[in-house]
């Protein structure tokens, strides 16, 4: 049965690349350092594919929290941003011998990212690490499994934000990044079973999304996500899950 949690384990835990969009007061010439709040709330969800006979239905898997940035004067061209975030949900796995279960999931994510504007209409680059550990708890009457996931890895990619019209309060913008992450599994069920394991998995970030500048300072944001996995330990791609929603924030220049 560990093979089935090594697969969703990793990928609820790793299909999570998050690109900020702190863009308050960066139109406007900057007269001093600038710090930035922006709260944040996923409301992702994500689906498995079956293996060995299981079925999971699709679990949502809201994630709060906040990302903070910070601009100096005297290189407004450079952001640098922490960002945490933390999330649980359920839902029923189907098991052709044990029946209907329950499995709980468990994230705290933390990343760290520098921003680099190219041109206006802005084209910026990023880059960063990002550190993940993840909880995931199944069980069928008496049995039950436990898995525990670690990840750290690099991040790379570029995105952009574009005016409406000239001059307006809306813009809209997106980012590609990709994720070159390093996994440590470890696995154990009330049979006796268990699992140590580490591997290599790389994955993809698509997000488009639309800003709204109420002030100089405060900003709307919303945008739409959608993260394409590779199962660890795989030679192709044809092994693939998706994990996507809705993500909103609200940026507070200080």
């Amino acid at each position: 049965m560990a093979s089935f949690h090594e697969k969703t384990s990793t990928i609820v835990l790793l299909l999570f690349v998050l690109f900020p969009t702190v863009a308050v007061g960066q139109e406007e010439e900057m007269t001093q350092n600038q710090f930035v709040i922006t709260p944040r709330i996923w409301l992702a969800s994500y689906g498995a594919p079956q293996d060995e006979g299981r079925l999971l239905e699709g679990i949502s898997l809201p994630m709060f929290g906040a990302t903070l940035s910070y601009t100096s004067k005297a290189r407004p061209n450079v952001s640098y941003m922490a960002t945490i975030l933390r999330g649980s949900g359920n839902g029923r796995v189907l098991d052709p011998f044990d029946g209907l279960g329950r499995q709980d999931i468990t994230r705290t994510d933390t990343e760290l990212l520098a921003r680099y504007a190219l041109s206006e209409p802005k084209v910026y680059v990023l880059a960063g690490l990002r550190y993940v550990s993840f909880e995931t708890r199944a069980a069928w009457g008496a049995y039950r499994e436990f898995s525990t996931v670690k990840v750290m890895g690099g991040e790379l990619g570029f995105g952009f934000t574009q005016d409406i019209t000239q001059g307006s309060p809306h813009q809209v913008f997106g980012n590609i990044v990709g994720l070159l992450a390093t996994t440590d599994y470890k696995y154990k069920d009330t049979l006796g079973g268990n699992d140590n394991s580490t591997f290599f998995a790389p994955g993809v970030d698509l997000n488009v999304g639309y800003q709204y500048r109420i002030t100089p300072s405060v900003h709307f944001s919303a945008r739409y996500r959608a993260f394409i996995y590779q199962f660890g330990g795989q030679d192709t791609f044809t092994d693939t899950a998706l994990f996507h929603g809705l993500e909103l924030g609200l940026s507070i220049a200080m």
